[in-house]
């Protein structure tokens, strides 16, 4: 669209201010107030009809484009129990709705400088780990695409004494032969990890624009359900338990970093981490 716009408040009485932010692809936009009398443009009716108010408002503007960041995404800010550099497993229950795009589901990924470590949606579908050091990216997958529209429970754990990976793409429903459901380990030998200074997130990862604002990348489409970051590569028996609904601060020995969940206040914006930690 060449011209978008949208305002602070849904109304104002006499007296008060209201703000338009408007993006616009023009050098030049002409803004005015009108009262909408029909606003249903159908042939059978009245059509559209207004009716133009004489205000202040009523002016050419410069126009500026502003690109719309659509998408929504957590955050957790920086702190050194996210920065994995050795062992350590990611899981988390999905719902993909868009399983063919590269999606990130969670990690502390800086897309600027590639270094860090993320759980994702590969360009095939596909359950994969991906982690890098700034000069080498490695993406380890299941090459099994998964189905829209099925929760799974997916975990990737890094044994970083062994050099192995442990993939679970596990459809909640399991009917006989279901073709999306896939476990692999990987012996990978080191994987290229390294510390980053960007957020853990959720949904989407981040990168740096020119005047340095973080836009979302790799927006991730569906639902996901209780991320659990663990500072050990878990056992198979341990996966297990967790895919059970065991209390997360029962598995790993105590190496749980976070255990974040949705449920607690659907009226705010802040995910709760009941790890304790």
């Amino acid at each position: 669209m060449e011209i978008v716009g949208y305002a602070d408040r849904f109304s104002v009485h006499p007296g008060e201010t209201i703000r338009f932010m408007v993006s616009s692809q023009h050098e030049i936009y002409r803004a005015g107030i009108v009262r909408l009398i029909h606003g249903d443009e159908n042939p059978l009716g009245p059509g559209y009809r207004d009716e133009r108010i004489a205000t202040e408002v009523d002016d050419e503007y410069s126009g500026r484009f502003q690109p719309v960041r659509n998408g929504s995404y957590v955050t957790v800010k920086d702190h050194a129990d996210l920065d994995l550099t050795g062992s350590f497993t990611l899981q988390a229950w999905i719902y993909p709705t868009t399983a063919d795009r590269d999606q990130t589901i969670i990690g502390r990924w800086s897309a600027g400088d590639m270094t860090g470590y993320r759980l994702m949606i590969c360009g095939d579908g596909s359950l994969g780990l991906s982690v890098g050091d700034g000069s080498v990216t490695e993406t380890i997958s299941t090459g099994t695409p998964l189905r829209n529209g099925v929760w799974y429970f997916t975990a990737a754990s890094y044994d970083a004494d062994a050099g192995r990976v442990s993939l679970y793409q596990l459809p909640i429903t399991m009917w006989p032969q279901e073709p999306s459901r896939a476990v692999l380990i990987k012996d990978t030998g080191a994987l290229p990890l390294k510390g980053t200074d960007g957020p853990f997130t959720m949904a989407a990862h981040l990168t740096a624009l020119a005047d340095g604002k973080p836009v979302a990348q790799a927006k991730y489409n569906g639902k996901i359900d209780s991320p659990r970051i663990y500072a050990t590569a878990l056992t198979e028996d341990e996966v297990g338990r967790l895919r059970r609904d065991a209390p997360p601060a029962e598995v790993g020995d105590g190496s749980l970093r976070a255990a974040w969940i949705f449920s607690t206040n659907f009226s705010n914006d802040v995910v709760e981490d009941i790890s304790g930690r």
